[in-house]
């Protein structure tokens, strides 16, 4: 048996996936009671993009193991491949009545609500997560991201700081969190962050423009237009130029 399921995994591994599929229903048949064959059988057809035979597969294994967390986030996705978003939020809630202390599941049905604009409830399965593993960075970057959507800019600020002590050299991240403070009206951070993220990387026009923006609110034109200008270097929208260099006109006669 041993042999087959090494030739089963072989043919999945090189995308063989007709011929993976065959070998598991094979072992299935050798023995009926194995989650993980079942498991494997789901994950199969989901490739295939056969998503009803993969939940069909999916909520078989469950029957013969509820306790594998893996499967519960593998029916989850299946669901939503069928967007049908309410059976997903259904399977992973299932699975955290059985296992609430597994930060996956929280965090699985959190990207849910992220990516169906629910951000109170991902918030909650967030934190979750955070409670479960303090150190958990994408959390926190989440985290970080669904705040500044809700507004709240104190919290974003906070997670977002909490990621760049591990994430130094992201211009993205750097911009991100410059944004947060912008909101916040801390203009200076804004600024500190948004020079990181430029020295990062010297081609990430976002932050050219976005420091024009600031120093225009600053009341300091030099810098304003220093910026501006930098970003028109890097912008190719006829649109956008002329808007650009409209704004660096009015810096220049205020001087």
């Amino acid at each position: 048996m041993q042999d087959q399921i090494t030739k089963a995994v072989e043919f999945f591994n090189n995308e063989e996936y007709e011929k993976a599929l065959n070998e598991f229903n094979s072992l299935i048949e050798q023995d009926t009671e194995n989650a993980g064959l079942y498991n494997n059988v789901g994950t199969i057809c989901y490739r295939l993009a056969r998503y009803e035979d993969a939940i069909e597969a999916y909520t078989t294994a469950l029957g013969k193991n509820p306790a594998m967390p893996e499967i519960y986030r593998n029916l989850a996705e299946a669901y939503l491949s069928m967007d049908r978003i309410m059976d997903a939020i259904a399977v992973l809630q299932n699975a955290l009545s059985i296992n609430p202390e597994n930060p996956s599941l929280h965090y699985h049905l959190a990207k849910i609500f992220i990516e169906d604009s629910r951000y109170d409830l991902a918030v909650d399965e967030l934190e979750k997560v955070l409670d479960l593993q303090p150190e958990n960075i994408d959390a926190h970057y989440d985290l970080a991201k669904v705040c500044f959507e809700l507004g709240i800019y104190d919290s974003a600020i906070t997670h977002y700081e909490e990621v760049l002590k591990t994430v130094e050299n992201s211009a993205d991240i750097y911009y991100s969190a410059a944004l947060a403070y912008e909101a916040n009206e801390n203009f200076d951070k804004a600024i500190f962050n948004l020079y990181r993220a430029i020295s990062v990387n010297p081609s990430y026009y976002p932050a050219y423009k976005k420091m024009g923006i600031i120093f225009k609110i600053k009341n300091e034109p030099d810098e304003a237009i220093e910026y501006f200008e930098k970003y028109l270097g890097f912008n190719k929208d006829a649109e956008e130029e002329s808007r650009i260099k409209e704004t660096i006109s009015r810096l220049k006669s205020k001087i």
